[in-house]
């Protein structure tokens, strides 16, 4: 259903944003009152030939399930509590007042019974009219985003009711968005506060929107209202909430303004004025997956939008965001009567793109992103984690990428269809046509010339091959190069190259290389893309230092199931980043010792297999220690910064705590002489770890085996060895979202000739499998032990912003069990027999709880904070090579560290 198509859609909508959707009581549906909320449209048939049937879209259907595309990192952001289901249910049909029998049959790409089938009592002839009615039900789910209801305001960007599959010349287009039509719609609800596309209007009165493809209704609580004129355009903003302090430049409206402002000098600047008299509408929405959400005739702006830190560098990603929608909303307003209908899902953004790219350059002198910030800062190895692979609210504002930041796809310009994002269409355009050639494009697309068009116009030749390749699923590819030949030429050198790329169907783009010469002079080479490789051949005067292909890092490389970085081998020297793995602290209220740890890795830029390790630490077993390792990663790809597997080989020197495990004055007790030495341990192992969010980890396996040789040479002259293995196994597995069983078994023993306390398995301790008990208090040969742990989460919408360093987003917790079967340090364990070499004397056990506080600093690095009690179910004097555990201890034990859980 379109304008062009002369159709017209009424639809009257009875309370369906009362009850417990708004409040956020589990049952999000709403009851609809009476009379039943009822679609009424005129559909004319523009094809030449008779219609049997007409197509409606049946959107909540496509919420009924929970997304596979939902995971660990990014589930609460769509879902803030738990999974919330939409629904709507279709009766009551007619056709020019004939009952017929609506049938539910699966949209393709939309989902399963997003289609709604009319059958006509008597087809519909070409050119002729048809008036459908429609009863329905709508069951609006508790979430985030454009379509749901969320802490007592429902936001609802169309698809709260029946809306026409979009119907051209060529029959159904089941991949474009829903109709564009003239509505009329009635809202009635008991909200203090109701917009109708953007507009206030009270509850019953009708409302009429013009040429658009759905109806955007934000029910609920009052909003704070403000508006502005600036070139004869009218830019209202509905927010709530009132104003920070001004210090803190926290005022939304504000810098929503200024980047408007900025935004009309540059298209007056253009040339692309807008008429006087227009009106640019800003609502604020609960959004965690873009910052902004273009519609037809208004912008839902995230009401996280201006709350993260007011720090001028990161605060221009909000701004492009919320110019990139406006100036989209306002292109498709613009060529929407003339672009194929279905172009609208991607066209209006290509052009919105590339005025963000010429409003960025325009303020801020230069276009970067986060990750041009950040480079600086990689050392940290959250940062690290952020920029390899992001899983921040945002991503795609804060690291210009071109992946999907949306895997639900619920938009309602796409959710048909598995086309990218406009952006992605706007890079691989400016790659064909240039800067030049992109500015033409988006004059004539405000001109209304439809993309295609304009676009074939501008390049002088067709573009099936083009957009068909665009399109679709990125293309797997791998560029690489070979230097296949040096020789002296006069006074300099020549090199003659080979560039080519690799992949089951490689695409045709554009690739530049560059050589750089001693001394810093630049050459580069620019490929079409056409082929299977390039030869050619670069004249320099000195040698060549460095070859970078894609220097601006525009090419997006990979071939499904290799586990490497394709980039890996695109920059030649390789770049080498070094990592701050961590200030490991954990304090122990037991011992009332901290443990301190300085972590280092040295990791080649997009080597995913090779790192070196230097720690520096110290802890109760130890004055000062450093180890030295090298991992080798292998297996699959589980994130784009790691591979599932790796095996380790460590060198460990350290210097002993000679007052570990020291027996207190006792009557008859004597202490032994405080020990004095060294120890080295050399070390492998093997790990698998297939956590793709580490913070809240669902459904995961980790699994390690080691062993070790340790050589401790003490002060005297004697020497003691001895080997150690060890392995475990852990598993979690998920109940709902919010809910997850870890179970862990472990086990280690050591072999050889134990003399000292610190040479024995300690299974006690914050880094030990009980948790409950002082790290000298159980000391043995060897261990069994069992961990199970239910984990759960309270709160996981929280946003507390403290001071914009660092946020609360969530509250969660885990209650623990640990048990142990301990080897006594002389190796000897009986079923019956000696009392203190009983298996039944050897059984330690604690229980527990772990709170966590989940954040991030800065609003993108997240970040757990941990404050773990235990509880020994046993306690018993023990001993270990000449000392004796403490008989007084704590009735419980505290741990307080910042990390992930175990």
């Amino acid at each position: 259903m379109s304008a062009r198509n002369h159709a017209r859609a009424l639809a009257t909508l009875a309370a369906l944003l009362l009850g417990g959707a708004a409040r956020g009581d589990g049952g999000a549906g709403a009851t609809p009152a009476t009379p039943r909320p009822r679609l009424v449209a005129e559909i004319a048939n523009p094809t030449g030939a008779p219609l049997d049937h007409l197509e409606l879209w049946r959107f909540p259907a496509r919420l009924a399930r929970r997304s596979r595309a939902l995971a660990e990192h990014s589930f609460f952001w769509v879902y803030p509590h738990h999974f919330d289901p939409g629904a709507m249910d279709v009766s009551e049909a007619t056709v020019d007042g004939r009952a017929v029998t609506p049938r539910i049959e699966d949209g393709g790409l939309a989902g399963l019974g997003t289609l709604i089938v009319i059958p006509l009592p008597v087809p519909l002839a070409p050119g002729a009219r048809a008036r459908l009615e429609i009863g329905f039900a709508t069951r609006v789910p508790y979430r985030l985003g454009a379509f749901g209801c969320y802490r007592r305001t429902c936001t609802l960007a169309g698809g709260f009711y029946p809306m026409p599959v979009q119907l051209g010349a060529g029959g159904y287009d089941r991949t474009a968005p829903p109709a564009r039509a003239d509505i009329d719609l009635v809202v009635e609800t008991a909200a203090p506060a109701l917009l109708v596309d953007g507009l206030p209007v009270r509850s019953g009165e009708a409302a009429r929107i013009v040429d658009a493809a759905w109806a955007v209704v934000v029910a609920g609580r009052a909003f704070r209202s403000e508006s502005f004129e600036y070139r004869g355009v009218r830019v209202v903003q509905h927010h709530r909430g009132g104003r920070p302090p001004a210090a803190l430049d926290g005022n939304r409206f504000l810098r929503s303004r200024r980047a408007i402002e900025d935004a009309l000098d540059m298209l007056a600047e253009l040339g692309l004025e807008l008429p006087v008299g227009h009106e640019v509408r800003l609502v604020e929405a609960p959004l965690r997956m873009e910052l902004s959400s273009p519609q037809a005739h208004l912008v839902l702006i995230s009401d996280e939008v201006y709350r993260l830190p007011p720090l001028r560098r990161f605060v221009k990603f909000h701004a492009f965001q919320v110019v990139a929608a406006v100036m989209e909303s306002i292109l498709e307003a613009r060529h929407a009567a003339r672009e194929r209908p279905a172009d609208l899902a991607f066209a209006p953004a290509v052009g919105a793109s590339w005025l963000v790219d010429l409003f960025t350059v325009r303020v801020y002198q230069r276009k970067e992103s986060a990750r041009d910030i950040l480079k600086w800062i990689t050392f940290i190895p959250a940062i690290d984690r952020l920029v390899s692979a992001p899983q921040v609210p945002f991503t795609s504002a804060y690291f210009n990428s071109l992946d999907d930041p949306d895997p639900t796809r619920d938009d309602l310009r796409r959710f048909a269809s598995d086309w990218p994002r406009g952006k992605v269409i706007h890079e691989k355009m400016r790659d064909l046509l240039g800067d030049v050639g992109l500015t033409e494009l988006l004059r004539r697309q405000w001109q209304g010339e439809p993309l295609r068009e304009a676009a074939e116009a501008i390049h002088g030749a067709p573009l099936d091959w083009f957009f068909r390749q665009w399109l679709a699923p990125f293309p797997a590819v791998d560029y690489r190069y070979q230097i296949t030949g040096h020789e002296r030429s006069g006074g300099g050198h020549r090199y003659h190259l080979r560039l080519y790329k690799r992949g089951p169907a490689p695409p045709v783009e554009p690739v530049e290389i560059e050589l750089i010469e001693w001394g810093g002079e630049r050459h580069r080479h620019r490929w079409d893309g056409r082929g299977a490789e390039e030869r050619f051949t670069v004249e320099t005067r000195r040698r060549v230092r460095a070859v970078r292909l894609d220097p601006h890092g525009r090419l997006q490389e990979n071939i499904p199931g290799e586990n490497v970085l394709h980039r890996l081998d695109d920059w030649r020297p390789a770049q080498v980043k070094f990592i701050w793995n961590n200030f490991g602290a954990l304090f122990d209220f037991q011992t009332l010792r901290p443990e301190l740890s300085v972590d280092f890795t040295f990791q080649g830029v997009y080597d995913l297999k090779n790192a070196m390790r230097l720690v520096v630490y110290t802890s109760n077993t130890t004055d000062i220690g450093g180890l030295l390792g090298y991992t080798r990663g292998f297996g699959r790809k589980i994130l784009p910064s790691r591979l599932s597997s790796a095996w380790t080989t460590t060198a460990r020197v350290a210097r002993l705590n000679p007052h570990f495990a020291e027996t207190l004055s006792q009557p008859g007790v004597e202490a032994p002489a405080p020990a004095f030495g060294t120890r080295v341990t050399v070390a492998s192992g093997l790990t698998y770890d297939d956590r793709r969010y580490i913070f809240e980890p669902w459904n995961h396996t980790l699994a390690a085996a080691s062993v070790a040789w340790s050589l401790t040479m003490l002060d005297d002259g004697r020497r003691f060895q001895q080997v150690t293995a060890a392995a475990a196994l852990s598993h979690g597995f998920t109940i709902t979202p919010a809910h997850s069983v870890s179970l862990e078994v472990a086990g280690a023993a050591t072999f050889g000739d134990l003399r000292l306390p610190s040479q024995a398995l300690f299974v006690g301790g914050g880094t030990g499998p009980l948790r409950g008990y002082r790290v000298d208090e159980v000391l043995g040969r060897g261990f069994a032990s069992l961990r199970v742990e239910y984990r759960h989460l309270f709160l996981h919408d929280l946003g507390v912003n403290l001071l914009y360093l660092a946020y609360l987003r969530g509250v969660g917790g885990g209650l623990f069990a640990e048990g142990a079967l301990v080897v006594p340090c002389d190796g000897v364990l009986t079923v019956d027999g000696d009392a203190s070499h009983d298996a039944r004397r050897n059984l330690f056990g604690d229980v527990g709880y772990s709170l966590r506080l989940l954040g991030d600093f800065l609003g993108v690095a997240q970040t757990m904070f941990n404050i773990d009690v235990a509880v020994p179910l046993v306690r018993r004097a023990r001993e270990c090579l000449g000392t004796t555990s403490p008989p007084e201890k704590l009735p419980l034990a505290f741990y307080v560290y910042f990390g992930t859980a175990w």
